[in-house]
């Protein structure tokens, strides 16, 4: 499973466009060791990809932006959105994407461009990207046990896949139009 969460940290950090932390809180409800263990790995395949979308939005910005607004969830005013928050933020805007919504990867591609150096936007990512992981691992380990107490960890496990699925519909449909 640690290496599943690493390839997909970097699949979501480069054209992916499912968080790993559908699988980071699945594997949170048997074991909140397994997932943070997990957690890290799937932090070092995001930063990986991170640095690859970063150099790229160094050599061709403009190609990457036109790349990323063709993903589901992604268009132009959403790269906007995250180039005016790395302006108005600087590299601490990363924690508000992590936070609110904001792909990993507008970040990366546009970070050059508002002068945040790469080695910075890797030590700052490691921290905003990791306190998401935890904070779902931890959240959703919590909510779906107090809800689902009584229920197998299968029962528990299809819960969560609904709840994701339930998230990802509201989220392509409604929050990124």
């Amino acid at each position: 499973m640690n290496l599943l969460a690493a390839l997909w940290g970097f699949a979501e950090a480069t054209l992916f466009f499912i968080v790993p932390d559908v699988l980071l809180s699945w594997l949170g409800l048997r074991s909140r060791r397994s997932a943070l263990v997990a957690s890290g790995y799937a932090l070092a395949g995001a930063l990986l990809g991170g640095v690859l979308m970063y150099s790229w939005g160094v050599r061709d910005l403009s190609a990457a932006r036109a790349v990323l607004a063709m993903l589901p969830g992604v268009d132009f005013a959403l790269l906007d959105l995250a180039r005016h928050q790395l302006h108005a933020f600087g590299v601490l805007a990363l924690f508000k994407g992590a936070l609110g919504g904001v792909p990993y990867k507008t970040y990366a591609i546009q970070a050059a461009a508002e002068g945040v150096g790469l080695m910075l936007f890797v030590a700052v990512s490691v921290f905003a990207r990791w306190l998401r992981f935890v904070l779902v691992i931890v959240a959703t380990r919590w909510i779906v046990r107090a809800l689902f107490s009584g229920y197998a960890l299968p029962v528990q496990r299809r819960w969560l896949m609904a709840g994701w699925l339930v998230f990802y519909a509201i989220y392509f449909t409604w929050l990124t139009r």
